[in-house]
């Protein structure tokens, strides 16, 4: 049951191995080895990545949706591959190395379209405007600054040389730290047994449950709890304007802090517009946005026909105007 039915994902990469740890925990057989768990515990942003058919048409706008359609059959056959994992039992040392080798048999499979997805999905966040980076982009994922899926995976760097390769260089960085810093997840490259039918335009397959204990915050940026953390001086400075003081001299004093406080204060303003634009949180994205909401619309696309979630939430899922047409679909909407 734990090895084939448990599944988790988190961002923190600490949340991950502790999971693994209390499940095993729970589990554990004396004689018995661990079982493999990589396979459904992952790390990642399970709210912002990129579901196939949606990576499609943004390749399609770029003129080039058949970039992602031989990496997605390779990606497609890790399915069965997965079932080998999951159809061994792991009672013995050698299975569970067995487990290990045929996961990473499976990575390799998926990692052609997964870099891609997660390169058009931070392509996505830049928001990129401007004739120029257009052009740069089309010229790209022609392959005329090499094979796009080596410069995705980060096998090879895009020859620069012309105007708009210094101009998709730019960009690159770009998606490239944010692709670091946020890990985005693709669901179903993740997970290539939960899914079928890729290409279609509504989701095949899912979870039968989904559950959780989503954070309670709004998405947007506020300066008082992330100095709570790191300088509780200027946290518990009275005024906005005594504050606002205190953080232009970090650029000064503390520089490196000055620029995480800043790319914290952007990466929050990016996150809202992309969940507002992206049509994967068309009901609860609106108005002052809570991280919740966005987990409790992402827990019901993840539902297979007959899937349940449950998920500890404010009662304002209910009562909030906000929250008036997703609670509507819930209630009336079948």
């Amino acid at each position: 049951v734990l090895k084939r039915c448990s599944y988790g994902v988190d961002k923190n990469p600490m949340a991950v191995e502790l999971a693994k740890v209390a499940l095993w925990l729970h589990t554990f057989t004396v004689g018995a080895p661990l079982s493999f768990l990589d396979h459904h515990l992952r790390c990642g942003d399970s709210l912002f990545g990129s579901w196939v058919k949606k990576g499609i048409d943004k390749a399609a706008t770029y003129g080039t949706p058949l970039l992602l359609h031989e990496p997605m059959k390779r990606a497609l056959r890790a399915a069965s591959k997965m079932q080998i994992v999951e159809g061994l039992t792991d009672a013995e040392i050698a299975e569970a190395h067995r487990s290990a080798d045929v996961f990473a048999e499976v990575e390799d499979m998926t990692a052609p379209l997964d870099a891609l997805l997660k390169l058009i999905h931070a392509i996505n966040w830049l928001d990129i405007k401007g004739k120029a980076g257009k052009d740069a982009l089309k010229i790209f994922f022609d392959g005329q600054f090499g094979d796009p899926l080596d410069i995705a995976m980060g096998k090879k760097e895009p020859k620069t040389k012309r105007e708009e390769g210094q101009r998709f260089a730019e960009i690159l960085s770009q998606a490239r730290m944010l692709i670091a810093e946020e890990n985005f997840l693709n669901w179903q490259v993740t997970f290539p047994g939960i899914w079928s039918d890729w290409e279609e335009d509504e989701l095949t397959g899912g979870f039968h449950a989904v559950i959780g204990n989503p954070p309670w915050a709004k998405m947007r940026f506020e300066e008082i709890p992330w100095f709570e953390q790191r300088v509780p001086e200027i946290a518990k400075l009275g005024s906005g304007a005594e504050r606002k003081e205190a953080i232009n001299e970090l650029i000064e004093s503390e520089p490196e802090l000055y620029r995480q406080f800043e790319q914290a204060r952007e990466r929050s303003t990016l996150a809202t517009n992309v969940a507002r634009k992206i049509g994967d949180y068309p009901l609860l994205s609106g108005g002052d946005t809570n991280i919740y909401s966005l987990f409790v619309e992402q827990a019901h696309r993840l539902l297979n026909a007959n899937g349940r979630s449950g998920l500890l939430v404010p009662s304002g899922i209910a009562s909030d105007g906000t929250s008036a047409k997703f609670f509507e679909q819930v209630s009336t909407g079948g």
